[in-house]
């Protein structure tokens, strides 16, 4: 939000519900924004620093197809296709 708001970079990939969170707490005026793009997937990524040891990556890897196997990924799908709560 802070390089939004120092015109460092142009757009954020990130759902609507979270941007609205991140511009409060910055203090950003939403007004500026607007929502350009959705996305028509609820494809997930993670990155992890290429110093975090693999044995974590290795674990988070493990509990996210977990929760993703158990159908609980689907409560955290938002109202809007793609968009994350």
């Amino acid at each position: 939000m802070k390089m939004l708001e120092a015109d460092r970079i142009d757009f954020v990939v990130t759902g609507w519900t979270a941007f609205e969170v991140e511009a409060e707490n910055a203090g950003a005026d939403l007004g500026n924004y607007e929502r350009t793009f959705l996305a028509d997937s609820s494809h997930v990524s993670f990155a992890f620093n290429l110093n975090t040891p693999d044995d974590i990556v290795a674990k988070f890897d493990a509990a996210y197809k977990t929760v993703v196997a158990t159908g609980a990924f689907d409560n955290l799908i938002g109202p809007e296709k793609g968009e994350l709560n």
